[in-house]
């Protein structure tokens, strides 16, 4: 941050002296070329590199205006604020994204406690990401990793040939609850909303890839995220025939509204998900449905459980949404 300070004040201060200074020497009519023409040739072809140098100093004022100093003035209001959180594209006591100019990293949002992880879905890392946002001071980060459901997943963009032209990901974390020592997985993920053979073969990759984990395989799970399918959609079975899942929102009623507009292609729905594998006790599970005169926080509710990780007399607690 006080590097980030320094970079943007110390450009602006510099660039307004640049320009004072040229303006001060225009205005005394200065020249650049300062030696005197010995003759009426000499004259003239030092009255031509003089319109050159100006022309070129000009130039050279604009391009430091437009593409340096103006960006750094769009950096003030963020550097102002007491609520900038910043992202920096490499992990940094676990602070990771993958996004690539200096204002994507910087996100202005009240969660100044909280490192916040993912990349893009895009194949240049950008457009929607599956983020994960923790407690810096709660939780410590052993591992993290955002894949493709596709079958390259390690390749960006790539997506299975049945689904949307959107990408989709997963993103996978390894937690260590500071407190108790716990250790647990989490995946965020968005499964396609048109192909429903996309949509289970996105599931049944995630699920192998817990199957398939060769550290920390037998560890707790949380798996959230929008899976545009109803509890009782076919690509879901491979969640509910298997017993070692439980999940939390199955009878939390609609989550997806689209804002009420009445639309017959798009009608509210159940379609966001809280599923844990492994030592959880959940206290409470529920869905924000907060809206101010027909405004709402997003056209899905926000869902959210508070869960404790169970290790004899230590528990770990995390609200998820």
């Amino acid at each position: 941050m006080a590097l980030l300070m320094f970079r943007t004040f110390g450009v602006i201060i510099v660039s307004f002296i640049v320009l004072i200074m040229y303006v001060l020497h225009r205005k005394k009519n200065g020249k650049f070329i300062k030696r005197k023409a010995v003759n009426e040739e000499e004259k003239i072809k030092y009255q031509k590199w003089e319109k050159i140098i100006n022309v070129m100093a000009v130039v050279g004022l604009l391009i430091l205006g437009i593409f340096i100093t103006v960006p750094c003035c769009l950096d003030i209001p963020y550097l102002l604020s007491n609520n900038l959180v910043e992202v920096t594209g490499e992990v940094t006591q676990g602070a990771m994204s993958g996004e690539n100019s200096n204002s994507e990293r910087r996100i202005h949002i009240n969660l100044n406690e909280y490192y916040v992880i993912g990349c893009g879905r895009g194949a240049n890392l950008r457009d929607e990401q599956m983020s994960i946002a923790y407690r810096r001071d709660r939780i410590n980060l052993i591992s993290m990793e955002t894949w493709w459901l596709s079958q390259t997943p390690d390749v960006p963009g790539s997506r299975y040939e049945e689904q949307s032209s959107c990408p989709r990901t997963a993103t996978e974390a390894v937690f260590e609850d500071i407190k108790s020592g716990k250790v647990f997985r989490f995946i965020n993920t968005h499964l396609d909303h048109i192909g429903e053979q996309a949509r289970e073969k996105g599931l049944t990759q995630i699920l192998n890839q817990l199957k398939q984990e060769r550290f920390w395989k037998d560890i707790p799970v949380i798996l959230c995220g929008d899976f545009n399918a109803e509890p009782n959609a076919p690509e879901m079975e491979i969640i509910s025939r298997d017993s070692s899942f439980n999940n939390l929102t199955k009878d939390i009623g609609i989550t997806f509204h689209g804002y009420y507009k009445n639309d017959p292609n798009d009608p509210p729905c159940s379609i966001d998900y809280i599923v844990l594998k492994g030592d959880w006790q959940c206290e409470t599970v529920y869905k924000w449905t907060d809206e101010e005169n027909g405004i709402y926080l997003s056209d899905h509710y926000p869902v959210c459980a508070v869960i404790n990780l169970v290790q004899q007399q230590n528990h770990c607690t995390d609200e998820v949404s």
